[in-house]
């Protein structure tokens, strides 16, 4: 899912810069990835409701993890260690504290998180049927280590509340032990270094007040069309950018985009200074949701917001 390259030219944007990831290995095989082709022309289609629920989890987790790229770039955050694990910590702390919001709007949070750590599984699975060739020296942990780094990271913020959680993700004993501190480290280092970058602390210093604008392109399908109306729908974009912009005192504007780069990716473009989640990517997690585990979550969170009457 999160796969960069490094610095390179965007697919559509000539010599920009960016860092970007390519899904190539996957997108042979999953379902749903070419059916629009057929489509084109023909009136809007109806999507898979759980599917969709699939592609809207992961575009909020893959916009929150470059959007900590931004962050780390504008406020020249000190990371120990890969800047990919420290960008899927942080997406991953925004979505459990937002769990733990009194705030009605992001009692969906939990549901987002589940449902792209399930992503992980669909990858990890997909990569074991392909025999993929597993780079372990590159920048980022390879799949099965950052679906079981996000759910540590789960466990451990609130043992009690997400014990069954850990049984249904496996994660293992031996791991979990560490959970708990694992995100306790985790919580107060972000918290210590995000900070002095707050809104009201920066404001005051460097009277920063950049922007965050949202920018929808053409898509290029009639699946990319319906599922920019949902992401539309839900207002996750302009929501997610309305926090940054006031949550944090921005050195110069900001803009997220939507938009068909020609493959599957979303980076963060640091000379056009924007976010772009790309229609083909939102597209393969959509085939990607047509096999995940999106029902057992839902089980799982009904389980768990009521009261227990039943053991194992």
């Amino acid at each position: 899912m999160f796969r960069r390259s490094g610095h390179r030219s965007c697919p559509g944007k000539s010599s920009v810069p960016c860092l970007f990831i390519v899904l190539s290995l996957l997108v042979s095989s999953a379902p749903g990835a070419a059916v629009d082709d057929q489509a084109a022309g023909q009136d809007p289609i109806e999507i898979s409701q759980t599917a969709a629920v699939f592609a809207l989890g992961n575009t909020e987790y893959v916009l929150l993890h470059e959007l900590a790229h931004a962050l780390i770039h504008d406020f020249d955050i000190p990371i120990l260690g890969r800047e990919e694990d420290a960008a899927d910590t942080l997406a991953t702390l925004v979505l459990l504290s937002k769990h733990h919001s009194s705030d009605p709007d992001d009692k969906r949070a939990l549901a987002m998180l589940l449902v792209a750590t399930d992503a992980w599984t669909v990858m990890w699975q997909k990569e074991r049927e392909q025999n993929a060739d597993f780079k372990f020296w590159d920048r980022h942990a390879i799949s099965a280590q950052r679906y079981f780094n996000i759910v540590c990271l789960i466990y451990g913020s609130d043992p009690s509340e997400f014990a069954e959680f850990a049984k249904t993700f496996r994660l293992p004993p031996d791991r979990a032990e560490w959970c708990e501190e694992e995100f306790d480290y985790a919580s107060r280092a972000s918290k210590r270094l995000l900070a002095p970058h707050k809104g009201q602390n920066a404001g005051s210093q460097i009277r920063a007040t950049g922007t965050v604008s949202v920018i929808y392109d053409d898509p290029p399908t009639p699946l990319s069309e319906a599922l920019k109306n949902l992401i539309q729908d839900s207002g996750l974009l302009e929501k997610t950018a309305k926090h940054i912009e006031t949550g944090f005192g921005l050195p110069a504007d900001m803009k997220i985009r939507l938009a068909s780069c020609g493959a599957p990716g979303a980076g963060w473009d640091i000379e056009e200074r924007e976010v772009v989640l790309c229609y083909e990517f939102i597209e393969l997690y959509y085939g990607f949701g047509q096999e995940a585990h999106v029902e057992e979550i839902r089980e799982l969170l009904h389980s768990s917001s009521s009261t227990p009457e039943k053991s194992d």
